[in-house]
């Protein structure tokens, strides 16, 4: 079991996803914008960080870098989930500080993967 926490400011999106996690067996926590994200994040300290990266109030990119400034307790995973355009968004995310890029809708199958490794 892996603790998740799942970053959209579409609600009904991540609630599903959470849902579809903690269905999987993990402990799935959601944030609506970047902001309560470092907030859930340093009371639940996940495993797994899987975030949107166009979100009002402070945008998905700007929440990884700061999550990775955070140091101590870093996740095993930070997943950038986004419709915006694959090769711009890519790039961008990983320099700040994601380790992995995923198109919406998830490949559900490759989240998992991630979360067996």
């Amino acid at each position: 079991m892996a603790r998740v926490l799942v970053v959209d400011d579409v609600a009904d999106s991540a609630v599903a996803l959470a849902d579809r996690l903690a269905a999987a067996g993990h402990d799935a926590t959601t944030a609506f914008d970047g902001k309560e994200a470092l907030e859930q994040f340093a009371r639940i300290r996940p495993d797994m960080v899987v975030m949107d990266l166009d979100m009002p109030v402070m945008d998905g990119y700007a929440a990884a870098e700061a999550i990775r400034l955070l140091g101590a307790g870093d996740p095993r995973w930070m997943i950038a989930l986004t419709g915006e355009p694959r090769e711009t968004a890519e790039r961008r995310a990983l320099a700040c500080g994601f380790d992995r890029y995923l198109q919406k809708p998830v490949d559900f199958a490759a989240l998992r993967a991630l979360l067996d490794t």
